[in-house]
């Protein structure tokens, strides 16, 4: 649906995924992915929801850092960072 600019009804089945498992992974990604194509501000909100379900994943957090550096958020970026385990850090 997102692919095909659907964002309504792709909006209404994300929501509705989310509330079935507020923890799905593949959702919460979608869901940052379509607020990203449309470019609504609530994207850092659910690039931070997708680190936080991903805990020391470097490719989330370093996505969330890069979103929250553009919109001039240095705080969040540095929490973004920080999230990532020592063990993923290069």
């Amino acid at each position: 649906m997102i692919e095909a600019k659907d964002y309504h009804n792709a909006a209404l089945t994300l929501a509705r995924a989310l509330q079935i498992n507020p923890n799905s992974v593949t959702a919460t990604r979608r869901m940052a992915d379509m607020m990203q194509a449309l470019h609504l501000p609530k994207e850092i909100e659910w690039r931070q929801r997708l680190a936080q379900l991903n805990p020391g994943s470097a490719p989330e957090a370093l996505e969330w850092a890069q979103l929250a550096l553009r919109t001039g958020k240095t705080d969040v970026a540095k929490v973004a960072l920080e999230s990532v385990s020592a063990s993923q850090k290069g």
